[in-house]
């Protein structure tokens, strides 16, 4: 697959993890997800490696997959943090994290 292709597909399956999380199918949006975050760190984008972490730890959260859903709430904030451009994603990330440690 060539590099364009490979890039516009991780974004393909970012949103449909995305859309089937919110649909409440939580086992599907795990499974693309993932998809896409293997070919986001493959092609070492960073910007879809945390949008793709964001959806799959509210992923988590739901499926009551806390420490994991720290770990992917982890890896988006990192790039959130470092690139000094999302605040609005930082307080987001944040407020998941403590919600899961709640748990």
């Amino acid at each position: 697959m060539r590099k364009l292709d490979e890039l516009a597909f991780t974004g393909i399956l970012g949103n449909l993890a995305e859309v089937n999380r919110k649909l409440g199918h939580y086992n599907s949006a795990f499974n693309i997800g993932s998809e896409a975050l293997a070919l986001a760190k493959k092609m070492k984008k960073r910007k879809a490696i945390a949008m793709v972490s964001l959806t799959l730890a509210y992923t988590e959260y739901a499926r009551h997959h806390y420490q994991s859903a720290i770990v992917f709430a982890q890896q988006a904030l990192d790039f959130f943090e470092r690139s000094g451009l999302y605040y609005k994603e930082i307080d987001e990330v944040k407020s998941l994290i403590k919600d899961c440690r709640q748990h």
